[in-house]
């Protein structure tokens, strides 16, 4: 059996030696012509992994000076001290008495705790290399306070070969330096902002692919941050004739004490500098990058046109499109990784043989050497195919358009083309009634006029005509107007995917389960798109307690300055960044409010960041409706779902919240109501999460057990002049990916714990939600007092039903009803009656009935007359509903008229 990992007495860096069955350095081969060959390996297949505990950078050096051709580094460690490690596609079948794990940052991640972070020297074009002085000189013109962190500098393995008899072929190139920190886990948050700075002080440049993109760089290489990414500083292979001559490391203060990267910050000024400086980068490489893309656009036409008989025209089409949209289309040919070639379209009509094989780079196939570097993923809503290259790319894959025949009487045959070939592009899908696109991670509701576009994109439509001769001709037609009509108007027979949300982030459902894999999710009808450059993180699959408490201060980081009143406002807030990222997985999830006594105390930039989790954008701010206006509240509800909008950020309410339309929304998987200026009501899956801000806000009626409110008090005069040196916003969106994978790994810590019921009760129509985010904040409570003290967040309700006014109302009149008629029942016109006119003993408690009545429905303009309409409309809405000590029941009619009793609680 494996061994869990243990707790050092002291801080040690860790880390991991990873040791492969095959080879993982670069070969050097000496041909006899005297030219260098070099042969890239660096495929770990499988092999073995050790968590190393080292004291500091000279047993590291140490270290690296014992690894052989077969070992490698990472940064990250797995939970136990050795492993197996093999793909992520064999784990399923391992050996149960050993501990397998892949290398993907599900099982390797950057731990709270010492350990190393990597500089990895990139050397520009057409620049010498830098010797290692000036390579720290200017990454500590960068970032100054570096200047007494613990250094090592190595050369990379590929550096100072030279043959048998002194001749040096390869001198200094790649570099190293190694730094121990004090907090590993911070490491990808610093690595970004190192980088910032670097091109801040003007150590950035723009390098030009081969097929004319252009990459941003600085003098160290950012994708290294990884936790699973090997250092491959093994010593080399070298063939015969050659070798590697000796070489002096060197330190910096080795002495002294792992170095705090949470010192390292950016400021605004930074940040516009570094900005300008990519600007004027890119735009000194324009004509460059337009040279180079010339050429490949070329050279790509002519490869495309012999290999697919293709006209010219139509080739070079298809090399455009690859290059300024990064869209391969049906005859672009791809390298497989044993050297033959196939083309995109191959791909699509065979998922099932393709799918997850390995490619060179589609744009650059020797890309070093590398053919494995590139994989194809063709069972998911967007065929493409991702290429570690330059940092990670990916391409789309596209059948091209498809011809289509507008004949006389067939004009159902040509529907249902056109349905098939969209069904089988999956771009499309079902969304309630009607027909959703993505774009931009967002669902967008399909018009005419964009459907009408989108099948001139995708088809071609024809017919035929006769010459005056008697020959027959094909012409080019736009997109029938009746084929769109009738594409829009088939709901139930489309067949399209059923859509429920759209998500760019890892979300998890209720048994636990993380949904990570780009695409769509036929049994949930999710889909998980990847916006940009936004990789997922990883979500570790049994996380420990100790990993659950990182991920939490992870988590908790953006909003940790805000100024919380109570242990439930905590609560409260926690459940709400835990909420927006399982909020699809949740068929209902309650609302979330955050109060406070005065404008500028950060109600509204603490909504934003709950809502940045889940979409990733800033959330748009929409306008609340109206306190006395249901039917408004409810269109604006359901123009909001059919907007797409995974997040609805009612932002300054004033006065009451409450209507029974949101109460509706909270509590409904599906939502319904009739679209605006059609004659048609639809009902569309409900996955959006509600956020509310206010001051002083006061929730309502059935509202209080929906709506959660945390509390904010910053305790000044004038909150809003306070100024802070860190933007929770920007943070949480620059982090994002990150942050999501903290809140899962928190939830999965909870069931890999056994899934403990630690919290009393459970929260009536939202059982799943209490589930995935009450139960685990009350578990992990235990554990995290000393920092984060947090109560129930269920407590919320109890809170906001004691300064619910209806409810106070309700108590008061119920108990002044007891007192004057004990268990008898009466109407509203006896009441009134028998409280007009009081004396002797029954006067007080008649004038106290009175008082209660009048508070409800007081006339207007009157100062002692009710309006019966009023109070039996409250006690309709009331009946029934339980308060501390009463309750009111009808209790049969009297001339038409209703009589009500209270019945005592007690």
């Amino acid at each position: 059996m494996s061994q869990i990992a243990r707790k050092a007495a002291t801080p040690m860096l860790c880390l991991t030696k990873i040791t492969s069955d095959q080879t993982l350095a670069k070969e050097f081969t000496l041909g006899p012509n005297g030219i260098l060959s070099k042969k890239s390996c660096g495929q770990l297949v499988e092999g073995a992994a050790d968590r190393l505990e080292i004291a500091n950078l000279i047993e590291f050096a140490a270290i690296l000076k014992e690894l052989t051709s077969e070992q490698a580094l990472t940064f990250g460690v797995t939970k136990y001290l050795r492993a197996r490690v093999r793909p992520k596609s064999c784990l399923s079948s391992a050996n149960s008495n050993e501990a397998i794990v892949a290398r993907t940052r599900e099982h390797f991640s950057f731990m709270p705790q010492a350990g190393v972070m990597m500089f990895d020297y990139d050397q520009q074009p057409k620049v010498d290399v830098l010797d290692s002085d000036e390579l720290r000189r200017r990454i500590l013109r960068a970032v100054p306070e570096l200047t007494s962190a613990p250094m090592l500098w190595r050369p990379s393995a590929s550096s100072y070969i030279e043959t048998e008899d002194g001749r040096t072929i390869l001198g200094l190139g790649g570099q190293r330096l190694y730094v121990s920190v004090a907090d590993a886990s911070k490491i990808p948050f610093a690595g970004s902002a190192i980088v910032t700075r670097l091109w801040a002080a003007g150590f950035g440049y723009v390098k030009i692919s081969g097929a004319g993109k252009t990459l941003l760089r600085t003098i160290v290489d950012d994708s290294v941050w990884q936790p699973e990414r090997l250092d491959f500083a093994g010593v080399p292979k070298l063939g015969q004739g050659l070798r590697r001559s000796n070489f002096a490391e060197k330190f910096w203060n080795k002495s002294s004490e792992p170095f705090d990267l949470s010192t390292i910050q950016l400021s605004d000024e930074t940040e516009s500098e570094a900005e300008k400086a990519k600007n004027a980068a890119k735009s000194a490489a324009a004509p460059e990058c337009a040279r180079v893309r010339g050429e490949w656009i070329e050279k790509q036409a002519q490869q495309i046109m012999n290999k697919a008989s293709i006209s010219y025209e139509e080739a070079r089409k298809q090399a455009e499109q690859a290059a300024e949209q990064n869209t391969l289309g049906p005859d672009f040919i791809l390298h497989t990784q044993d050297g033959n070639k196939v083309c995109v379209r191959e791909l699509l009509d065979n998922p099932d043989q393709w799918h997850e094989t390995r490619f060179a780079d589609p744009f650059e196939p020797s890309y070093t050497n590398d053919s494995r570097i590139a994989v194809a993923y063709l069972k998911c809503s967007k065929p493409c195919i991702f290429s570690h290259a330059h940092g990670g790319i990916t391409y789309h894959l596209s059948r091209g358009k498809r011809r289509v025949q507008i004949a006389e009487g067939q004009r159902a045959h040509a529907v249902d083309e056109v349905l098939q070939r969209l069904r089988e592009n999956v771009e499309l899908y079902d969304y309630g009634s009607s027909v959703a696109r993505v774009a931009g991670g967002k669902m967008e509701i399909v018009t005419p006029p964009w459907l009408e576009d989108h099948l001139s994109r995708r088809f071609e439509f024809f017919s035929t005509a006769r010459r005056k001769n008697g020959e027959i001709y094909e012409k080019s037609i736009n997109p029938p107007q009746k084929i769109v009509e009738a594409i829009l108007a088939k709901d139930g027979e489309r067949q399209f995917p059923r859509l429920t949300a759209v998500i760019t982030a890892p979300t998890m459902w209720v048994d636990g389960a993380v949904l990570d894999r780009e695409g769509y999710d036929a049994q949930t009808g999710q889909l998980l798109v990847r916006t940009g450059e936004d990789f997922f993180a990883e979500i570790p699959h049994t996380p420990s307690v100790d990993q659950a408490i990182a991920a939490l201060r992870k988590l908790w980081e953006p909003i940790s300055k805000f100024p919380f009143v109570w242990d439930v406002d905590r609560a409260v807030a926690l459940a709400a960044l835990l909420s927006t990222c399982v909020r699809p997985a949740l068929p209902t999830c309650p609302g979330f409010a955050f109060d406070a006594p005065a404008a500028g105390t950060g109600k509204t930039l603490l909504a934003k960041v709950v809502g940045a989790l889940g979409t990733g954008r800033e959330p748009d701010i929409l306008p609340p409706a109206s306190d006395r206006d249901d039917s408004e509240a409810r269109k604006r509800l359901f123009a909001a779902l059919r907007e797409g909008r995974s997040v609805i950020l009612w932002d300054n309410v004033s006065g009451k919240l409450g209507f029974p339309a949101l109460d509706a929304f909270l509590t409904a998987k599906d939502f319904a109501d009739r679209i605006l200026g059609v004659s048609r009501v639809e009902a569309l899956p409900n996955r959006a999460l509600f956020l509310t801000t206010g001051n002083n806000l006061r929730i309502v009626g059935d509202t209080c057990r929906r709506i959660l409110v945390s509390r904010l008090d910053a305790r000044v005069e004038q909150p809003y002049a306070r100024k802070f040196d860190f933007c929770p916003l920007g943070y949480a969106l620059e982090n994002r990916q990150e942050l999501v994978a903290a809140a899962l790994t928190f939830i999965r810590a909870w069931f890999a714990s056994g899934a403990p019921h630690s919290a009393q009760g459970s929260t009536a129509s939202f059982e799943d939600w209490d589930r995935l985010v009450r139960q685990p904040i009350v578990w992990i409570a235990q554990h995290v007092r000393d920092w984060l003290p947090l109560a129930d967040p269920l407590e919320a309700v109890n809170r906001a039903y004691q300064g619910d006014e209806e409810m106070a109302k309700l108590e008061a009149l119920g108990a002044a009803w007891y007192d004057v008629f004990k268990e008898e029942s009466a109407t509203l016109t006896e009441a009134e009656q028998k409280t007009r006119y009081s004396c002797g003993d029954k006067s007080k408690l008649e004038s106290n009935l009175r008082a209660a009545m009048l508070a409800i429905a007081g006339a207007n303009g009157y100062d002692d007359r009710i309006n019966s309409r009023i109070l039996g409309h409250f006690l309709c809405a009331n009946r029934e509903r339980r308060t501390e000590l009463f309750h009111f029941l009808q209790d049969g009619r009297t001339h038409g008229r209703t009589r009500w009793r209270v019945v005592a609680d007690i």
